[in-house]
């Protein structure tokens, strides 16, 4: 390993990882260069969150508290929910449950959504999965909008599973940090998420609106490395299910709600979901509603 490499513990060994993976220390090269920028990054983000690698949930600032609050009336206004978080976290029972109350003007993308990546991805390269979630994410978001297009009023909240910000932010950099993608897969990652961010999209009325505007709430399910694999089954378990790679996306969930605190996300809230699905399901659901004003 390079002797300038000199974070912490936990670096040296996600760094070590990588390495093995991409066929040895590459001393000297960009992809060594881009590697030490994006640690170097991650620590100084973390730390300006009061935060690193390793913080246990319950310890990250404003847990379970909406920051930037401000409710969103699906009668009077358009926007997407996004939630997000790490795998086995309860994102798609919370979505399933919440969908059952059939609140007026509110969205929840398809139930079994577009993600094909559910039965197909475990037959492709990595690299083609990190690369397609965004177009799976980006048909989710235009299906809720159509939704809503077609309606008297083009107003309403949607409610998305995953979002594209989630695809790069934590994955790309994830897949990357640990040596799965190549630095060539993680540039082309950064022009998808800026295409697919900020590409305008036709909200009807002649309008369009871009996933910044559209964006009203970003909701952070978390959970840590240990109950992830406590939470899945063991044939979900093995190349990217692994304690060493869910320790790393842990660490780039920090690096983005650090960066979504930064720029004073509107209505940005971190959850820990590490209780019962009926604790976490209460606690969902009153987050939910202090997000959206919602009407039987």
């Amino acid at each position: 390993m390079a002797e300038r490499f000199k974070y912490s513990d936990v670096w040296k060994r996600f760094y070590q990882l990588a390495t093995d993976r991409v066929g040895g220390d590459p001393e000297g090269t960009l992809w060594q260069e881009v590697y030490e920028i994006q640690t170097t990054l991650t620590e100084i983000e973390l730390s300006n969150l009061g935060v690193n690698c390793e913080t246990p949930i319950d310890k990250i600032p404003f847990i379970n508290k909406i920051q930037n609050p401000g409710p969103i009336d699906p009668e009077k206004e358009l926007g997407i929910v996004e939630i997000v978080g790490m795998p086995g976290a309860g994102k798609d029972t919370m979505i399933n449950i919440f969908r059952e109350h059939n609140f007026p003007n509110v969205e929840c993308a398809p139930e079994e959504g577009y993600w094909w990546d559910k039965q197909i991805a475990p037959f492709v390269e990595l690299r083609k999965r990190n690369l397609r979630a965004y177009a799976g994410t980006d048909m989710e978001i235009d299906e809720i909008l159509d939704r809503f297009k077609d309606r008297d009023k083009n107003v309403g909240v949607g409610i998305l599973n995953r979002s594209i910000q989630d695809n790069f932010l934590a994955f790309g950099y994830s897949f990357f940090l640990s040596g799965y993608i190549s630095l060539g897969d993680l540039l082309l990652s950064q022009k998808f998420f800026h295409f697919y961010q900020h590409v305008p999209r036709d909200v009807g009325d002649g309008k369009t609106m871009s996933l910044d505007d559209l964006t009203v709430a970003t909701v952070v399910c978390m959970i840590d490395p240990e109950t992830t694999l406590n939470r899945i089954s063991a044939t979900r378990q093995g190349r990217i299910l692994n304690k060493d790679f869910l320790s790393l996306l842990y660490s780039q969930y920090l690096r983005m709600i650090a960066r979504l605190t930064e720029m004073q996300w509107k209505n940005l809230v971190v959850l820990d979901m590490r209780g019962t699905k009926k604790q976490n399901e209460i606690l969902f659901e009153s987050v939910m509603h202090e997000i959206i004003k919602l009407k039987k």
